[in-house]
């Protein structure tokens, strides 16, 4: 029972957050919302700090990876994936930055999915480029640099598409990332894309 009213108040907790933002969520806000007292909320979370670490951890531990892409389509269907967990996690990206600086658990999170997330974006060109997909590089660190810009527009967004609906979020988001990448493919990746994957969000 106790560990169920501890994911109840996690999961009440991230709610609050996306709709109002981290800053302007007390402690007893989630108190209210869950019908409890602040007393009995402070008894699993001593402090608000403590509550928003656990809630970033309990969405990386709660969230599922996907097979590695082997074509543009699974690409965009990570892509896809990341931007309905962005979605699900507003206040995780609007706060980004500040996450990292409120918690040292929080920033480590941080660092070791990026981390990971590099490694498989490596890998995942790596293999597109063996499928003939994607150019083979010409300028040193390429693909890494690629993968700069991608990781910076999953986790910020390009600008104004915060203030858009969330269908024109994702599609304004995916254009930006497509445009990145089309330059690096091979007329049979860029075949591909024009066919099969530009019209799915007119």
């Amino acid at each position: 029972m106790a560990k169920q009213t501890k994911v109840d108040i996690l999961i009440k907790a991230r709610d609050l957050f996306n709709e109002y933002g981290y800053n302007n969520v007390s402690m007893r806000n989630v108190a209210d919302a869950l019908g409890m007292s602040v007393g009995n909320l402070t008894y699993y979370f001593k402090k608000k700090e403590d509550l928003i670490e656990e809630v970033v951890e309990y969405k990386h531990k709660n969230y599922k990876k996907i097979d590695m892409p082997k074509s543009l389509q699974d690409l965009n269907e990570l892509f896809l994936n990341s931007l309905s967990i962005q979605n699900e996690n507003a206040y995780y990206f609007k706060h980004y930055d500040q996450l990292s600086q409120i918690s040292p658990k929080i920033y480590k999170f941080q660092l070791d999915f990026i981390k990971e997330l590099k490694e498989f974006l490596k890998e995942s060109f790596l293999n597109l480029q063996n499928s003939n997909l994607v150019q083979e590089c010409t300028i040193p660190n390429q693909i890494e640099n690629i993968i700069e810009c991608i990781l910076t527009i999953l986790i910020y967004k390009p600008v104004g598409t915060k203030e858009l609906n969330e269908h024109d979020s994702i599609k304004n988001t995916l254009n930006c990332l497509w445009s990145i990448i089309f330059m690096f493919l091979t007329d049979k990746g860029k075949s591909i894309y024009l066919n099969s994957i530009s019209n799915q969000f007119q």
